[in-house]
């Protein structure tokens, strides 16, 4: 069963999250990430879905797996942020998430939830 977590993410800002994951709800022992690849993806929540930012475990894709700490480090540079188009009359742009681990022939979500992503209101 997937991790239940909100992000808040500001738009225009460097963003970094790190997840930790477990096998058992008593978060007593660790997942094994080893040899395991990873993808991200945000979409707005509303009647169309569309994708605002997609990470994946490939180099320089935004996920960073440490196997032996059973971690993935999320990062999104200021320059993904700021492009994140809002909705006239938005205060804030509302989103939704998932992450999958892919091990072999088997793919997991370990971690979904809403995102919130508050408007940028100084820019250059």
């Amino acid at each position: 069963m997937a991790q239940e977590q909100d992000l808040e993410i500001q738009q225009g800002s460097d963003y970094h999250q790190v997840f930790k994951f477990y096998e058992d709800e008593a978060r007593t022992i660790p997942l094994n990430l080893a040899g395991s690849t990873a993808a991200m993806v945000i979409r707005r929540d509303d009647f169309d879905g569309a994708k605002l930012i997609t990470l994946s475990s490939d180099v320089d894709g935004g996920l960073t797996i440490n196997a032996g700490a059973s971690t993935i480090a999320v990062s999104i540079a200021a320059a993904k942020t700021s492009a994140i188009t809002a909705i006239k009359g938005d205060d804030a742009i509302p989103g939704v998430y998932d992450m999958e681990i892919y091990n072999a022939d088997t793919t997991t979500r370990i971690v979904q939830g809403a995102v919130t992503i508050s408007r940028e209101v100084t820019r250059p």
